[in-house]
């Protein structure tokens, strides 16, 4: 019987703050932060002065799960989930006085990103011109689908059907589908939330910890669906499973009501 093994020469525990693998192994970067991902996309500039249209066609932020779809030998497409931001970072003022723009900034560093990457010469690389290649931010228009869509707790002003998001945040790990789609889950959702002044939230509220309180991005400042005294059903929103095709780039993401809503950490399929 042949070895489960992967017959390499294990590297030693280290603390050092460096990337190591083991002999006969190489590593190459990928994309960073802020890489633009189309071909007319702005290069990224560290001095965080970009503006949000520039985010919007860069690579989002701090990724959390990623799943491969191969087309050919020398090409896939690639979906990674851009869990969070880090205001510190982002911003060159690091989240001090937020503008209106700010808060579309630090909502297209959410989402999710697709691409088509290319091997050339053994080296995968980035495919500017993928066909493919998409920016999922916590703009994007959304479907709800399954058990909870039309809910009255999923209607607000400017959704009065309870069936169309825009967004997806928070994104946390993963699941690829037997069907060639990507699944990504909405985790600590309850952070974007707050309210300029006091009010009540019933359990169903507290109990996903939505407080009564200037959240920890601040988008209610400028964003009124984040704002709980202006749309008091917005959260319920949020927390789902999304599925997104990654082959069509004009494709609708679908929000899974019927997987359940809580703080996802992730969904993926056991072939057994």
């Amino acid at each position: 019987m042949d070895s489960p093994l992967l017959n390499f020469t294990a590297i030693p525990t280290s603390t050092s703050d460096t990337i190591q693998v083991p002999k006969g192994y190489s590593i190459s970067n990928l994309m960073s932060w802020g890489d633009p991902i189309f071909a007319n996309a702005p290069e990224f500039n560290a001095d965080g002065k970009q503006d949000s249209k520039a985010q919007e066609m860069q690579f989002g932020d701090n990724t959390d799960g990623m799943s491969l779809f191969p087309i050919s030998k020398d090409r896939a497409i690639l979906a990674v989930n851009n869990e969070y931001t880090n205001y510190k970072h982002l911003f060159s003022h690091q989240g001090a006085s937020l503008t209106e723009d700010d808060v579309k900034k630090a909502q297209a560093t959410h989402g999710v990103t697709i691409v088509e990457l290319v091997r050339k010469n053994g080296q995968w690389m980035m495919d500017q011109n993928g066909k493919a290649n998409r920016r999922i931010t916590a703009n994007t228009e959304m479907k709800v689908t399954g058990v909870a869509a039309g809910h009255d707790l999923l209607k607000t002003k400017a959704d009065p059907t309870g069936t169309k998001v825009l967004g997806t945040l928070n994104n946390c790990a993963n699941g690829e589908t037997p069907w060639g789609t990507y699944l990504t889950c909405e985790e600590n959702f309850h952070g974007y939330f707050g309210a300029n002044k006091e009010m009540s939230l019933n359990d169903d509220y507290q109990r996903y910890g939505v407080k009564v309180a200037e959240s920890k991005y601040k988008w209610e400042k400028s964003d009124q669906r984040f704002d709980l005294e202006q749309n008091p059903n917005e959260p319920h929103r949020f927390g789902w499973v999304v599925e997104i095709d990654p082959n069509d780039p004009t494709s609708t993401p679908l929000k899974r009501t019927a997987l359940g809503r809580f703080k996802h950490e992730n969904a993926t399929f056991n072939n057994v």
